[in-house]
């Protein structure tokens, strides 16, 4: 079983999200040189927000968190205002 939904289904959320990436991923790859400083903080924020998500994963109890899915989604987010 995956940590973050499951194989088999795709939720709505896991569309967004992958739309999201991939745009940045394009915006990186053609404005990456004309953008930099704005490509630094993009990178920068992605970097730590999936830090912040693998130690979480990585962390996770056998229940799960309390509120598992909010945790996951908003902890790497104030992760990375640290």
């Amino acid at each position: 079983m995956a940590v973050y939904g499951s194989f088999n289904e795709i939720k709505n959320h896991m569309i967004v999200l992958s739309t999201f990436l991939i745009a940045v991923g394009l915006f990186i790859c053609t404005m990456g040189f004309r953008q930099w400083k704005l490509m630094l903080a993009v990178t920068g924020l992605l970097t730590f927000g999936f830090l912040g998500w693998i130690a979480l994963a990585n962390c996770r109890p056998e229940n799960g968190y309390p509120n598992d899915t909010i945790v996951m989604i908003v902890v790497p987010i104030i992760s990375v205002s640290l």
